[in-house]
């Protein structure tokens, strides 16, 4: 993984993360919901989540605390709040072996989140048209 490129989210008022929310949940896009909510309440970056291995992933939901690699390497440790714990453990159902918890087989970390952020700019286009609820 190289360099942690930030997600908006921690940035963004309530209702803009609300629609973000709306939006990925429209689409059928549980695992964007979850990576949102990694970004805005753990401070993790997209990268950091397609890393996340479903062992880290099961361990967290055991232990209440997710360990995980950061960009930079480091080694590091956040609390799970019960929304947090309840998207990984719902995530972790039905996740295909042998891979990352956010990436399909096949798929490398780095064309995961390019998706993410070309969903994320489609997102802010909808909200920029006049789909904010002020």
């Amino acid at each position: 993984m190289t360099g942690c490129r930030k997600v908006p989210v921690m940035n963004w008022r309530e209702n803009k993360f609300d629609h973000a929310l709306d939006y990925a949940l429209a689409w059928g896009r549980e695992d964007y919901v979850s990576i949102l909510y990694l970004c805005r309440r753990a401070s993790l970056c997209p990268g950091e989540c397609f890393a996340l291995t479903l062992e880290s992933a099961a361990r967290a939901v055991e232990e209440r605390e997710l360990t995980y690699t950061s960009a930079d390497g480091t080694p590091r440790t956040v609390e799970l709040d019960s929304l947090l714990e309840a998207r990984l453990k719902r995530d972790l159902t039905g996740a295909a072996t042998g891979c990352a918890l956010y990436l399909k087989p096949g798929q490398k970390a780095e064309e995961a989140e390019r998706a993410l952020w070309a969903f994320l700019r489609d997102c802010s286009i909808t909200w920029e048209e006049g789909d904010q609820d002020d």
